[in-house]
């Protein structure tokens, strides 16, 4: 009996959650947005989910206007300016790092690697090939190793040798790493 309710409950937890995340993301676009809007436009004209709407169209306009040359002075004229600014330049440049190593392609070799200590052996993300002094040398690479169910995990400064490609994408081995090979997907 016990055994039925978990595999009921393993079956319906990821959707449940899936569709909760949603609804809230929805309720929080919706929530940031309905107030100006019905001041702007009144609540005749505004009906909801526009709050959303206005923000997918948002994403994809900006997405546009980067990719033009007048756009892009602007974006790091503004990147200048958060860099300006002590905490939140952190903050800022370590999300955008974040974002574009899991958002780059994999053309120069696989990113996924795995370094073998003794009988033990670790994967993690190759970061740097070619590190420079006084943090590396040419004869090493930095590889990223994230902990399980964290959020953290270790750089280490390791000889080319020691490292070898793995043949999964950058989704699959986190995947992997953050579930601790719990969960595996096909």
């Amino acid at each position: 009996m016990g055994r039925i309710f978990m595999q009921g409950l393993f079956t319906l937890a990821p959707i449940v959650l899936t569709i909760a995340l949603i609804i809230w993301l929805f309720d929080f676009a919706e929530g940031i947005l309905k107030k100006p809007l019905v001041f702007l436009l009144g609540p005749d004209l505004y009906f909801p989910g526009m709050g959303v709407l206005i923000i997918v169209v948002t994403i994809f306009i900006v997405g546009f206007l980067v990719n033009y040359w007048l756009s892009r002075l602007i974006y790091e004229y503004m990147e200048k300016l958060i860099s300006k600014i002590p905490l939140i330049k952190t903050l800022y440049n370590s999300v955008k790092d974040l974002l574009s190593f899991f958002g780059k392609k994999e053309e120069s070799g696989s990113v996924v690697v795995e370094v073998q200590f003794g009988e033990f052996r670790l994967i993690g993300f190759l970061t740097d090939k070619s590190p420079k002094p006084p943090i590396g040398n040419e004869n090493e690479v930095i590889v990223y190793f994230p902990m399980s169910y964290q959020i953290g995990g270790y750089t280490l400064i390791l000889p080319k040798e020691k490292i070898q490609p793995v043949n999964l994408t950058i989704e699959q081995a986190m995947n992997y790493i953050l579930t601790a090979g719990a969960l595996k997907k096909n």
